[in-house]
């Protein structure tokens, strides 16, 4: 059995719809009668939601109204309200592939502790240079979760929350911390993941597509500078960590760090996506093409972060993605 938590947070500033992540989720390859929803957001939410035909497919539903929640906040309260050997979270401006829970079940009956998917941003399957950009763009914002190659598979840099699923009974034990909001609390989860030894595996048919538009693109990476200076503070340990040692300097080392590295791990994310040789190149250059204004945007919110703090997480907090 497999409870999947979705959060109402990006239905509430109107990305995407519960409905529809939920009619992808009618149309997999999985048996439904295995599956348990868990839909947690607003109090006035879940009203709405109660009246969604398409919740009649699963073997249960549980809403749950939280007034004032955050998007981590959400989760961790999904997470204690599952009861079945796998909890898995998508978010409601994600659309799941037809074969999604399919690997999920096949990752953690393997052995793994946590399978990580790989997510898109919608459009990415445009023709030509347009949907080579998009690709490009979930290449940064998703597709650092996968590392290096090792024998056969890639281990893993993190997940995304937004499509990932756990053993229940090690979730049991780490839960998502809510005390930076919206923020953070997948880099804090994972790295105790990986003090606690679990085994993390990144699945490559456990794709997704995530909303997509400019502005929110922007947001997102504007978010991501600003998690990267409030972790590597509070955590030195995490992956680089040491940049938060360089002062004033660490924006822009992050800068050069990061558009360098994004060459190669775009092409380990092709990999994993099955691209074709034609794709696949175009999907590096386009991405070689986007990395630097991606990365000026998080540089500038490092110095933002910086300079005034709470009033970036005020904004974060309100921020549209």
């Amino acid at each position: 059995m497999i409870s999947i938590v979705i959060e109402g947070k990006s239905e509430a500033v109107e990305l995407g719809t519960v409905r529809h992540t939920l009619r992808a989720l009618q149309d997999q390859d999985f048996p439904l009668k295995q599956v348990n929803i868990i839909l947690v957001g607003e109090p006035e939410q879940t009203q709405d939601w109660q009246q969604l035909n398409e919740l009649d497919s699963f073997a249960s539903v549980q809403t749950i109204g939280c007034a004032g929640g955050n998007y981590y906040g959400y989760k961790k309260i999904g997470s204690t309200a599952a009861e079945d050997e796998i909890t898995a979270f998508i978010d409601s401006d994600v659309i799941p592939d037809k074969g999604w829970l399919s690997a999920i079940a096949k990752s953690i009956g393997n052995g793994a502790d946590v399978s990580i998917g790989l997510t898109r941003f919608v459009g990415f399957n445009l023709r030509g240079i347009t949907g080579a950009a998009i690709l490009g763009c979930s290449a940064i914002s998703w597709g650092w979760v996968v590392g290096k190659k090792q024998g056969n598979s890639y281990s893993a840099n993190g997940f995304v929350a937004n499509n990932v699923a756990f053993r229940s009974e090690s979730l049991k034990r780490l839960k998502f911390r809510t005390d930076r909001g919206r923020s953070c609390g997948a880099l804090f989860l994972y790295s105790e993941i990986k003090a606690s030894n679990m085994q993390c595996t990144v699945s490559s048919r456990q794709r997704a597509d995530h909303y997509f538009g400019w502005k929110e693109f922007v947001t997102i990476n504007f978010l991501a500078g600003y998690e990267l200076v409030i972790a590597r503070k509070q955590n030195p340990d995490l992956p680089n960590g040491w940049t938060s040692k360089t002062g004033l300097l660490e924006p822009l080392i992050c800068l050069v760090w990061h558009s360098i590295f994004d060459v190669p791990q775009s092409y380990r994310y092709g990999k994993l996506l099955e691209l074709s040789p034609s794709r696949h190149a175009l999907l590096v250059f386009m991405t070689t093409v986007v990395a630097i204004p991606c990365r000026l945007i998080q540089t500038i919110s490092m110095y933002a972060t910086m300079i005034a703090k709470n009033k970036m997480r005020v904004w974060m907090e309100h921020a549209v993605c």
